[in-house]
């Protein structure tokens, strides 16, 4: 991981549109007027869902952009309109090579004015090898821009800032793909991308990796008796003196796999030695994604349990919807069978019926 932070004064932040300062709302309410004249002077388009546009799909161990809509053969912009988006979008999708399949320009752009001084600035560019997606901030007292970039092998989280008094910051993370990313910065994706993501009925491209799901429902996993006998048996060798031992013990446990991990997680660690509990934490760590506060904040989010459902498997799906009845309150149905864009659009479904609801945690 590289993080790289620049500070200095005028530095020219890559986004659309342009900066308002401390205009007042009358001049913000022009700008969206014209705006929005643009916008609707381009051609309209018969698709009506963004998912109809276009989807972020995880792809192996990356994110990547799958266009739904046919490809033009030129270069034009055309006008969206959306049912989940408040206001007009704009779309260019394009064949770069009519010779070479998979050649395609895309982007799209989205406005949105969440209310008099605020303007907000949604886009998602996809070329070969190439992924963007960004959200740029116009605020009275400054800009903010969050961008998520694949590019040369490497995926990057750029947060930038500049203030109306000309100073600005820029913060790169970088990782070799969006899995590793997603591992070791998951707190940061959703706090500054995920947010993009439900804009853009997108939550999908974050479903949570299998590992991440069970680790975090594990606790709602029974375990089997037989399995955690030979797991505590194994306990004491991890503290033996004789490496031989310790190294068998490791072994066993490793063959134990899910359902030895599952015990593993469900194993007190108050009385255990620092080895012992270390080389648990190594067996594990081929099971788990997320340090175990994460996982622990993580069971009690609605959000993040409606994400598991996008998971294809038929137990994860159970789990999720149970610690959901309990976490809201609310008999709930989901057919875990639904696979691609019917299923997609029965997590979406059900995540907006629970926000019409405030959670139990919520309440408290």
């Amino acid at each position: 991981m590289v993080v790289r932070t620049l500070l200095c004064t005028g530095i020219f932040l890559t986004c659309v549109g342009s900066a308002l300062g401390g205009d007042s709302p009358n001049l913000l309410a022009q700008q969206r007027q014209q705006t929005l004249a643009g916008i609707k002077s381009k051609p309209l388009m018969k698709e009506q869902h963004i998912n109809d546009v276009f989807l972020l799909v995880r792809d192996g161990d990356d994110l990547t952009l799958q266009p739904v809509m046919t490809p033009l053969r030129y270069y034009e912009e055309q006008r969206a309109e959306l049912k989940e988006l408040p206001y007009p979008a704009t779309v260019l999708c394009r064949e770069l090579s009519h010779d070479i399949p998979d050649q395609i320009e895309f982007e799209f752009t989205a406005q949105d004015w969440p209310n008099e001084i605020d303007h907000v600035v949604y886009q998602v560019q996809s070329r070969p090898s190439e992924l963007q997606i960004g959200c740029t901030w116009f605020m009275p007292t400054g800009d903010r821009s969050v961008l998520l970039m694949r590019m040369n092998g490497m995926v990057t989280l750029r947060l930038s800032s500049r203030e109306e008094s000309g100073a600005s910051a820029v913060v790169d993370i970088n990782e070799p793909s969006y899995s590793a990313f997603y591992r070791k910065h998951f707190e940061l994706l959703d706090r500054y991308v995920l947010p993009m993501l439900r804009h853009l009925r997108q939550e999908s491209a974050m479903a949570p990796e299998s590992e991440a799901a069970w680790q975090v429902l594990a606790g709602d996993l029974p375990v089997e008796p037989t399995i955690m006998q030979q797991v505590q048996a194994q306990l004491p060798l991890l503290d033996s003196t004789e490496f031989h031992n310790r190294a068998l013990a490791m072994r066993t446990l490793r063959k134990l796999g899910k359902p030895g991990a599952l015990c593993l997680m469900h194993v007190s660690r108050s009385t255990l030695s620092c080895e012992q509990t270390a080389r648990i934490d190594e067996v594990l760590s081929r099971f788990t994604a997320f340090p175990d506060e994460t996982s622990s904040r993580l069971r009690e989010n609605a959000d993040f349990l409606v994400d598991c459902l996008y998971c294809h498997d038929a137990t994860l799906s159970k789990l999720t919807i149970a610690r959901l009845e309990r976490l809201t309150g609310r008999t709930l149905t989901f057919d875990a069978t639904l696979e691609d864009q019917p299923r997609i659009a029965a997590v979406n479904a059900l995540r907006d019926s629970l926000m019409k609801q405030p959670t139990k945690a919520e309440n408290k």
